[in-house]
């Protein structure tokens, strides 16, 4: 199992928020076909918010808060076709009709049906993704999900961790050392910025759920460059 770091804007949420709706909903979060194939079934989420380092910045950053994390159980924001040609190549077993409104501070859809999906990797499903894609097939919007995990009442900041987009490889290992054994203060800051590189072939799971989604309507994208990311 790898484990990676994600960052949740400041522009949609506060922690409380974020993890309130999370808790209601689960965890999902959009994803590059291309960062898909680097990830594996059951693969570590933590998720971050902080702030931007950049050469604008009219502050200083304050590095980044542990908000809580996920394991990737799921690959939703799939459309219709996308599903039915994913069945000709797939195994693939329904386990849920859906026809649940989720309506998250960035954006909302309806969730359609839910199927289970065995001895595929990720690497491979991206890859079928990919191939519809070029083939002129609207795939929908991809996006990893699973449930979500709280650390309250530990608060772990990270000082030297700050904003970047996408999912970036996370040293473990080095991090449990760093923390110890415990028993744990109820904050903690943990220097270091744990980069780590991770391997791109699948190494783990072959087994987990996709998900259609329709009538999908985010929220405006968040631009780096805009003032609040710079205050």
């Amino acid at each position: 199992m790898k484990t990676w770091v994600h960052f949740i804007g400041k522009a949609y949420y506060d922690p409380e928020h974020f993890k309130s709706e999370s808790k209601k909903y689960g965890v999902t979060r959009r994803i590059a076909l291309r960062a898909l194939k680097r990830l594996d079934w059951g693969d570590r989420v933590l998720l971050l918010q902080g702030d931007m380092s950049t050469k604008r910045r009219k502050n200083s950053h304050h590095g980044s808060v542990l908000l809580g994390e996920f394991r990737v159980e799921l690959i939703s924001g799939l459309s219709q076709q996308a599903i039915e040609q994913l069945s000709l190549q797939m195994k693939l077993t329904k386990i849920s009709d859906g026809g649940e409104t989720v309506d998250r501070e960035c954006g909302t859809y309806v969730e359609g049906p839910t199927y289970l999906i065995e001895r595929v990797s990720l690497f491979d499903l991206a890859e079928e993704l990919a191939q519809m894609q070029r083939e002129g097939v609207d795939i929908g919007k991809p996006m990893i999900g699973g449930s979500f995990i709280d650390w309250d009442p530990i608060v772990i900041e990270f000082p030297d961790i700050t904003f970047t987009w996408g999912f970036r490889p996370f040293d473990w290992e080095k991090f449990q050392v760093s923390i110890g054994p415990g028993p744990w203060s109820h904050r903690m800051s943990v220097t270091g910025d744990f980069a780590f590189k991770a391997v791109t072939s699948p190494d783990g799971r072959t087994d987990g759920q996709i998900q259609e989604v329709k009538n999908y309507n985010p929220m405006a994208l968040y631009h780096p460059l805009r003032k609040e990311v710079e205050g």
